[in-house]
């Protein structure tokens, strides 16, 4: 599945997933999506990156009840490499926050 991205000057990120699209305000203000769960995302510039923040709360059974994760992904490109850090806390918020950085590069 293809993903694109248009981004309009310090405003806003449209993404365009198949047939759904979300489009991001880059002021910090909550923008419902992407799908999984009821997720709720803030992004805005910082120090030259885009910082994105995140709640996804979701009902994981009748045992479990409403769980709810967070993140923060932050995407920094210089030159042709993007790299990406995403930061996140599980549901049940054990374990701790965990951290995973990757690096794209443009072919």
């Amino acid at each position: 599945q293809y993903v694109t991205v248009e981004i309009a000057p310090n405003t806003e990120i449209t993404v365009q997933r198949g047939n759904q699209t979300f489009v991001y305000k880059l002021d910090g203000s909550e923008t419902p999506g992407p799908p999984g769960g009821e997720t709720k995302s803030r992004m805005r510039w910082e120090n030259g990156a885009l910082v994105v923040t995140w709640t996804r709360e979701f009902f994981a059974g009748r045992e479990l009840g409403y769980q709810t994760s967070t993140g923060r992904d932050v995407y920094t490109l210089s030159g042709s490499t993007l790299t990406v850090e995403r930061s996140t806390t599980n549901a049940r918020g054990k374990g701790g926050a965990q951290t995973v950085r990757s690096v794209y590069s443009k072919s």
